[in-house]
């Protein structure tokens, strides 16, 4: 196989299965009660984004932090 080929490979595929995971989850977050699941998956979200696009990430950051106020949960306020 081509070290070409074989780089490609090694670089391209994380990202796809990165992007699908984020599109998992987006669908997951989307579907899911405002409760503590979905303050999770958004921090989980923006985990995701955070290192492909920053911009991408804050919403689901801001959506946490304003679900973890309504809900009175103190760890995830401070985890946010």
């Amino acid at each position: 196989m081509n070290s070409a080929y074989r780089f490609l490979l090694i670089f391209f595929i994380p990202c796809l299965l990165s992007a699908q995971k984020v599109d998992s989850l987006i669908a997951i977050y989307k579907t899911s009660k405002a409760d503590t699941s979905k303050i999770r998956l958004a921090i989980d979200i923006s985990d995701l984004f955070f290192k492909t696009d920053p911009n991408e990430a804050e919403p689901y950051l801001n959506e946490a932090f304003q679900l973890s106020l309504k809900l009175k949960d103190k760890q995830f306020e401070a985890h946010v």
